[in-house]
């Protein structure tokens, strides 16, 4: 009692901490309870409660008296009575004449605030010496329990700016009277009386300052004045020929701006926020967690959590959706119509895992621990069904609107069948209707055949008559779709350089950068242990299945769990490469007989996963030409002595030949495919092997060295 007498008396002298706090009341018994109760909350306890009875008759009176008898802070809860019914903007100057303290704050009745809704606010006024702030705030309902619909406020208003922006809530306004003097804090007697005096003050040149926290919550029962349109039109022409003064040509573009900064508003957070799903869980999930004070697992506190204004939140959206572009042109998840549906949904999921994963991770960094995690995975099945829905409606609209191409193909060898059934796999894309041998056919006659068509394929043509029929279709407008040859690839693979004359192309003997060879072993390690460490109780199940399997019997090497092969890597060096053993034994004829479950784990690839432990040692690297048995690099060197090229880089446990299937293809081929890897090397060219070997990696190509 004596702390509470001191305090009455130091603010009969004017507490300049002192903070009076206007409640107008009137038919509010059944809101003034928790109003009462959320100033008595806070954490800021220098403050003083006038409760201003405008008269209603309904019992708040009596109620008001009650709570104050009952409350711990009775002393600071001041009753003050109207003689007759006067009015909201006269209850509050009422208020506002029996304040005591430096500070006025409004509250209305049916209003909620946040515990630390004065600590913040006061801090913030005197961080930045200002005299007039308010601050964002939420919508409740009937019960004053947040929707998640935030109105986000500017960080300063001034006079001009104010007259077409109505964002300053009344319950979230405080004055320094040192700034502000109290005798012009008094509310005209008229519609919409708190905005009339917002402008009041503003006009005298003084800027009121926007806190973009959501401090207050805000009562909005189903059916509110505010919600009346056309009345909020005309008490706002009201206010702008009568306050502020303008002309009806000043007031009718005044209201312009306005109508158009509400219904942005009304677009952005009802529209936006509640309709599409990511940025609807951004509002109502991850930013209230983002914007909570950031306080780690031990209890430690870390400050403040995130501010956002309607940019911020327009900067996350746009990052996001940048991820999303990123991930869906590296997985060639855009293209549509060149792909069966199925594929193309694949790719869409696999950039949208990336994507979302990333982003969760990105969001508990700022979060300085781990967000929920279970609204990302709705999010990610949200947009599953929406990419399934996507992917096979575009296709159908493509295919209806675009027929198969009808296909020449021109080729210098009758060995055609493989370049047929390539075709094939995509007959609703491509149909090739015809096929000219240049051996057979001459070149007059081959060039004829061209305008016939307008999609020409060459495969293994001469070269001066490669060039020349290329040449002839591009001078025609037909396409030509090239199955390159070795030269097409290296050719690819050159440097331009532009400082001559003319451009010249620069072949160079390829030697991966040692920066590169850095950075690629450091990702090499770390995913190596990171894997090894996620996949240890896979590896341990394969390996007992292994060894149970190969045990008994008459089977050679039984419970041997690995396998070693002799693999030729970087500069020709050789290494034992690791697989779990699958193969239970060769017969004479060559073929072999498969460990119980050994043909599903090499189907799965499950038996490459020992080459983890490889790629630490420094034996493999995850992207690159897959190793050859040292016999058989041997031969295909004396054979063809420039796939001797591909030992350039590190083998790898994924490669070209993997992600895209050609691991029957021809020797040249998969010579073409490594080179291509080699001379356009690049890290980010490693990352879409990656990403790609998860949908595409299927059977080792080299199976049938077994």
């Amino acid at each position: 009692m004596g702390d509470s007498e001191d305090r009455k008396n130091h603010t009969a002298d004017g507490d300049e901490a002192l903070v009076s706090i206007i409640v107008p009341v009137y038919h509010a018994k059944e809101y003034i309870a928790q109003t009462i109760h959320c100033v008595e909350e806070q954490t800021f306890h220098g403050w003083e409660l006038i409760l201003v009875d405008d008269c209603g008759g309904d019992g708040s009176l009596e109620l008001m008296q009650e709570l104050r008898e009952a409350s711990p802070c009775r002393d600071q809860i001041r009753i003050v009575r109207n003689e007759k019914n006067l009015g909201a903007a006269e209850s509050r100057n009422h208020g506002v004449r029996e304040a005591r303290g430096r500070y006025i704050a409004f509250l209305d009745a049916d209003d909620v605030w946040l515990p630390t809704k004065l600590e913040e606010q006061l801090l913030f006024m005197r961080q930045k010496g200002i005299g007039f702030s308010f601050t964002s705030y939420e919508f409740g309902d009937e019960e004053a329990v947040p929707t998640g619909r935030v109105v986000h406020v500017p960080g300063r208003l001034d006079f001009r700016h104010a007259l077409s922006r109505t964002v300053i809530f009344t319950s979230t306004v405080i004055f320094d009277t040192r700034i502000v003097p109290k005798a012009q804090i008094r509310m005209p007697d008229m519609a919409s009386e708190d905005t009339a005096l917002w402008w009041t003050i503003l006009k005298t040149g003084v800027t009121a300052y926007g806190m973009d926290r959501a401090l207050t919550v805000y009562r909005r029962p189903a059916q509110s004045l505010s919600s009346n349109k056309k009345s909020s039109v005309k008490r706002l022409w009201n206010l702008l020929i009568e306050v502020a003064g303008c002309s009806k040509i000043a007031a009718f573009f005044h209201l312009i701006g306005w109508a158009f900064h509400a219904t942005m508003r009304r677009i952005w957070f009802r529209r936006i926020t509640n309709h599409v799903d990511c940025w609807n869980y951004w509002f109502h999930i991850y930013y209230p967690v983002l914007e909570s004070p950031r306080i780690s697992r031990e209890g430690f506190y870390f400050g403040p959590g995130l501010k956002l204004f309607r940019r911020g939140h327009i900067l996350v959206l746009l990052i996001y959706l940048l991820l999303v572009f990123v991930m869906l042109r590296a997985l060639r998840g855009n293209k549509v119509g060149e792909q069966k549906p199925g594929s193309q949904f694949m790719n869409q999921m696999f950039a949208l895992i990336l994507t979302n994963l990333i982003t969760y991770f990105q969001l508990s960094l700022m979060n300085n621990w781990l967000v929920p995690v279970m609204p990302m995975l709705l999010i990610l099945l949200w947009q599953a069904l929406g990419s399934l829905i996507v992917s096979y409606l575009t296709y159908s609209i493509y295919r209806g609107l675009f027929s198969a191409k009808e296909m020449l193909l021109v080729s210098g060898t009758d060995d055609v069948d493989s370049v047929l059934s390539r075709f094939s796999t995509r007959s609703d894309m491509y149909y090739i209707s015809r096929v000219v041998n240049t051996e057979q056919v001459d070149e007059t006659e081959t060039l004829r055949a061209a305008d016939a068509f307008r999609n020409v394929i060459l495969w293994n043509v001469e070269g001066g008559l490669k060039g020349r029929l290329a040449r002839y279709c591009y001078a025609h407008g037909i396409n030509v779709y090239l199955m390159p040859d070795t030269d097409d690839v290296l050719v690819k693979g050159t440097d331009t350089l532009h400082q001559f004359s003319t451009s010249i192309y620069l072949l160079k003997n390829y030697t991966m950068e040692a920066e590169q060879r850095i950075v690629k072993r450091l990702l090499d390690i770390v995913l190596s242990l990171v894997l090894i460490g996620l996949l240890s109780p896979v590896l341990a199940v394969i390996a007992v299945m292994v060894r149970v399997s190969g045990s008994g019997g008459q089977v050679k090497d039984h419970g041997r769990v690995l396998h070693r092969s002799e693999r030729v890597t970087r500069g020709g060096e050789h290494f034992a490469m690791l697989k779990f053993r699958t193969v239970k034994e060769v017969l004479p004829d060559g073929t072999l007989v498969y460990l119980k479950g050994g043909r599903a784990l090499r189907r799965s690839h499950l038996d490459e996963l020992p080459q983890l432990f490889n790629i630490l040692r420094g034996d493999m690297s995850f992207i690159g030409p897959r190793p050859d048995k040292a016999e058989v690099y041997e031969a295909r060197c004396t054979e063809y002595p420039l796939y001797a090229c591909r030992t350039r880089v590190k083998a790898g446990m994924i490669g070209y030949t993997q992600v895209y299937g050609k691991y029957n293809s021809s020797l040249e081929e998969r010579l073409n495919l490594d080179l291509e890897y080699i001379q356009n090397y690049s890290l980010w060219l490693d990352v879409q092997l990656f990403i790609f070997s998860i949908k595409f990696f299927t059977r080792a190509d080299d199976e049938k060295q077994e």
